[in-house]
Formats: C-alpha cells, structure tokens, sequence
C-alpha cells in the first residue's frame, strides 16, 4: 500500500460501533411494534384520538427515517425545546412536557445500544447519585408526603442520570454536537423574539418571552451565552463568529430584559472566568474584555425607556419587585435551616415544601440531608472538572457552572433547560475517564477538537500525536 493511501485509510478510519444482534433486533421491534399497536387500540378507545394520530405519525416517521436517523431528530428537537419546556407545556405544573415526551422517545430508540455498549462513568458520579438515590428515596419514604416526595426523587433522578447517559451511549459527534448547540441557541432566540413582540408581564413589568417565568427566561439565555462560548471556539470563520457575536449579544439582552438579578451576576463571573480557563492572554481577554463592554452597553441600551422597572439594572438598583424578592429568598432561607436542623443526616424528603426554597444546594440538604448534600457534591464535581482539563468537549462543562452558579438562587434541580445540555458535558466526563488511549496515533490522523481543529499528525511532531490521544478519548 502506497504512503497516500495509508494515510488516507488512517485519516478515515473511525471506531466501529457495536450494533445490537439481528435476532435481538428483531425480536425488540416485534415488542414494539406489539406495545404500539395496543397503545394505538387503548388511546382510540379512550377517545384520545390526537394521541393515537401522534403514535401512529412516529411508527410512520420511525419506518421511514429509520432508528438512527429519527433518534438525531428527537435529539433535535429536545434541545430546541429545552430553553421553554415547561414554557410550551400545558400547564408549567405539568408533570410531564413535549421536551420530556420527545426524551423519552430518543431514549427507547437508543436501547439497543444501551444493551450493547459499555457505560464508562466517573467513580466518583457514580457514587454520588448511588449516595443521592438512597437518601432521596429513604427521606421521602419517612416524609409527610411520600407519595408526591418519590415522585419527585424519579423526576430528580430522571435529570441527574437518564438525561446525560442516554446522550453518551448516543454519543453524537463533535458536528452533531454543534447542531444540538445551535438548536438550543435557535429555540432561545424565538422565545426571545415572541418576547419582544408580547412585551413584558403585567405586573412585574419583566418579560418571559415562551418560558413560564422570567427567571426561566433568563436561564435560558444564559445558558445559551455559555454554548456560544463553546461555539466560538469551534467556528474559525468571520461570518460564523459575526453570527455567534449576535446571539451572545440577544442573550444579553433577554437577561437584562427578564430583569433576573441571579443572572447577571452569573454572566458577569462567566465573563471573568473565560481568561482562567482557556489560559490565552489573547483569545481569553480578548473574548472576555470584549464580551463585558457588549453587555454593559446593551444593558444600558435596555435602560428603563424599553423594560421600565423589571429591567435587572433597575432590579440591581432595589426598584420593581426587587424588595419582594428579596424577602421571599430571606423567608426561604430562614426556612431552609429550620428544615435541616429538623433532620440534619438524612433529610426531610422531596416533598414541594422543600423545593420551593430557592437554592439548590440548601434545597437538596434540607431533602436529603448531610448526606445527601455530599453525594450532590460528589456527582457534580466530575461534570464541573473538565473545564479545566483537555480535550475537545471540555467548553461543554460551560453550562455545568453556569447551573452551579444559578443554582445559588434559583430553584432549578432538574430543570430540563439546564439538564439537557449537561448532558453534552457528560461526554467531557467520560472522557476524562477513559485512559487507555493509543499510545500510536497513526500517522496523517487529522484532529477534530475545538483546541487543534485541522492539525496533523506527523512523525516530526510529538505534541501532536500527543494531542491526537487526547482528541481520541
């Protein structure tokens, strides 16, 4: 084989994915194809005929995209969703949202894989939600209200768990993972469009645009400014970084219109992390400098001429409902501690009482206790380290902080518009864990992170069969 041709073949060459057996494939769509049709029967006699329309529209769409094209479509479309789940549901207190309908179909589409593929989490994850799983589920057992408390330990566990490793037995590419990130940002900006057309809430004068509330709206939009930064990264060309430069820009503007006080302090700490983490005195300020003048300026653009009292400058400033808020976080505060000093060790249960305190991490000790706490602490720490790692989806790890950080004031445990992307950053976890890396990277492998996008390998260039390896993980 000529030198070309090797190379060629090195370049090309891509790790075969397991597939499920032909008898065990076929015998899953047998069942599927059975619990479709009874569902079919039972929802028509029922008379739920726009449920039945909707099954019989995904056996159609299944038969004709076929397993692995309709699952990157589900995957779509839940992370378009995501930034307004409970937003687009028909009542924010829905159990169940489209964003949660369409997660579940990706997931039943992806146990074949599941069944044949190996899951490699972090030990440390592993045993915090093992820890979490317990005490949740003891807690709530002994709480006043068992039944609701053990529903709610399912939804936490369903965000914490299921969420983020049916995306890595998935385990979309780095293009894929550009488009699941633009499908987050391109559901942001139309809620962000609606809201501006709608105009603000009566009231609070704030603005929401398709969330259910304007702090949702904000998170959102935050959210999404921490996706732009992977974006940025990713996307060497002027028009596409014009682009990025716009978006980032609209969600400074939602956050400042939805008048979340939480959320701009987040996006202010965002904005001085970016030098420390991608330790480039060029790109890191320059990103970092530059995106702290925009936002300053659109805020002060925003001012109170568009968004009156609800804007966060004027919030910031102790006008609006500044006042009310704060007494409502105080009095939860206060609340939060005689929970804990109720049931230090294992907690009070998930019962609503409880999660309505606004504050993650005092929300999770009062329900699960000091134990639980630390399991919380244990799990998040693997999904929050890669940032300061290698690879190519440590930017991922973006959104991770951006939960912790809002988490400080917002209730937002299992919310869907922050979960669904921490499911991305799951894979930079993994990928921290994998360490038999080849210790050969052949010759003429082109890399494909964010880091080393279109390097080499060469047989003069050590550093970068080095940083093939970790491009492999």
């Amino acid at each position: 084989m000529s030198v070309h041709a090797h190379r060629l073949a090195a370049v090309t060459r891509r790790e075969p994915r397991s597939s499920p057996s032909g008898g065990a494939a076929r015998a899953l769509a047998t069942l599927a194809v059975i619990a479709l049709t009874a569902l079919l029967v039972v929802v028509t006699l029922a008379g739920l005929w726009w449920l039945a329309l909707a099954a019989a529209g995904f056996v159609l769409a299944l038969a004709a995209l076929g397993r692995t094209r309709m699952i990157t479509v589900a995957m779509m479309l839940v992370f378009a969703t995501s930034p307004v789940w409970k937003g687009i549901a028909s009542s924010p207190s829905a159990p169940i949202t489209p964003t949660d309908v369409l997660l579940i179909l990706a997931i039943l589409l992806l146990v074949p894989d599941l069944l044949q593929r190996r899951l490699p989490l972090p030990a440390l994850y592993v045993a915090g939600v093992l820890v979490l799983l317990v005490t949740g589920v003891v807690s709530s057992t002994l709480s006043e209200v068992p039944s609701q408390a053990l529903i709610n330990v399912v939804q936490w566990m369903f965000a914490l768990v299921v969420v983020p490793c049916a995306i890595v037995i998935w385990s979309p590419s780095l293009r894929m993972i550009d488009v699941l990130l633009w499908c987050f940002v391109g559901g942001q900006m139309i809620s962000l469009g609606y809201g501006l057309v709608s105009g603000p809430t009566a009231g609070t004068n704030r603005y929401q645009g398709l969330s259910h509330h304007p702090n949702a709206f904000a998170e959102a939009a935050l959210v999404s400014v921490a996706m732009l930064l992977y974006l940025w990264f990713r996307h060497r060309s002027l028009v596409a970084r014009l682009v990025i430069v716009a978006c980032g820009l609209a969600g400074a503007e939602a956050i400042a219109l939805s008048g979340s006080r939480s959320a701009a302090v987040v996006l202010a700490a965002l904005i001085v992390m970016v030098p420390f983490v991608e330790r480039s005195a060029v790109s890191g300020f320059a990103v970092a400098i530059g995106g702290s003048l925009a936002v300053l300026g659109l805020m002060q653009v925003v001012g109170t001429d568009v968004a009156g009292s609800g804007n966060v400058i004027a919030r910031l400033a102790g006008q609006g409902d500044a006042a009310a808020a704060n007494e409502a976080r105080s009095s939860a505060l206060a609340d939060s501690f005689e929970f804990i000093r109720a049931h230090p060790l294992l907690g009070n249960g998930y019962t609503d009482t409880i999660l309505v305190l606004h504050d993650n991490f005092t929300e999770v000790f009062a329900a699960a206790g000091l134990i639980g706490f630390l399991g919380y602490v244990a799990a998040m720490y693997p999904l929050a380290r890669p940032l300061f790692g290698t690879g190519p989806h440590r930017r991922l790890s973006y959104v991770v902080w951006v939960y912790l950080g809002l988490g400080v004031a917002i209730p937002s445990l299992w919310d869907r518009t922050l979960w669904v992307p921490i499911g991305l950053a799951m894979m930079a976890a993994v990928g921290s864990v994998r360490s038999t890396v080849p210790k050969r990277v052949p010759v003429g492998t082109v890399l494909d992170s964010g880091d080393h996008r279109g390097a080499r390998v060469s047989s003069r260039n050590p550093t970068s069969r080095r940083d093939a390896a970790r491009g492999l993980r």
